[in-house]
C-alpha cells in the first residue's frame, strides 16, 4: 500500500507551502500514486474512523493482495477492511486502479462517498466500487464513469445485507 491507516486519522489534500491554513485543490491537487505497486490506500483497524478528504488517489493495483470473496484481489484505489467504524472520501478522485473486486474502490464495511470521481477503473466486479458486508454505505453527488468490469457491475457492485444510499450520482 502506498499509504497503510489503522488508527483515526484525516488526511486532506489542497495546501499550498505558503498557506497551510485554507485549502484550494483546484490549485493545489494533492494526489497519492500507488505506480501501479499496489493499492494507493488501505484501511483498518476496529473502530478507525478515516477522512479523505481533496484527494488524488491513483494507479492502484491490487494483484496478488487478496482481501476480497474468496481471497480474490480486492480495493485497487482504496480498501476498507471490515471492522472499521466508517471512512468518508470526500471531494477527491480515484483513477486508474485495478482489482478482480472493486477496481477503484472496495469496502466491507461503512462508507460515505461524497463529491467524489471514480473514474478509469476495472475489476471483474465493480469496476467504480465494490461495496459488501453488513455495515450501510452513502454515495452522493458524485460520478462513476468510464470504469469497466469483465463480469459485471462496471460502475458499481452492491453485494451487502446493509443498505447504500445513492443520491445525485451520475454512472456512466
Amino acid at each position: 500500500q502506498t499509504v497503510y491507516i489503522s488508527k483515526n486519522l484525516t488526511i486532506e489534500g489542497g495546501y499550498s507551502a505558503d498557506d497551510w491554513d485554507t485549502p484550494n485543490p483546484i490549485s493545489n491537487p494533492t494526489t497519492l500514486d500507488a505506480e501501479g505497486a499496489g493499492r494507493v490506500v488501505y484501511v483498518t483497524g476496529a473502530g478507525t474512523t478515516v477522512w479523505l478528504r481533496n484527494i488524488h488517489l491513483i494507479n492502484g493495483d491490487a494483484t496478488g493482495l487478496g482481501g476480497g470473496p474468496g481471497d480474490s484481489d480486492a480495493g485497487g484505489g482504496i480498501y476498507v477492511a471490515a471492522g472499521t467504524f466508517g471512512t468518508t472520501l470526500i471531494n477527491s478522485h480515484v483513477s486508474d486502479s485495478a482489482a478482480e473486486y472493486g477496481g477503484g474502490v472496495y469496502a466491507s464495511t461503512g462508507l460515505t462517498i461524497s463529491n467524489t470521481m471514480l473514474i478509469n477503473n476495472s475489476a471483474a466486479n465493480g469496476g467504480g466500487m465494490y461495496h459488501t458486508g453488513t455495515a450501510d454505505g452513502r454515495v452522493v453527488n458524485s460520478v462513476l464513469a468510464r470504469n469497466s468490469a469483465t463480469t459485471t457491475g462496471a460502475g458499481l457492485y452492491l453485494d451487502t445485507s446493509g443498505s447504500v444510499d445513492i443520491l445525485h450520482v451520475t454512472i456512466a
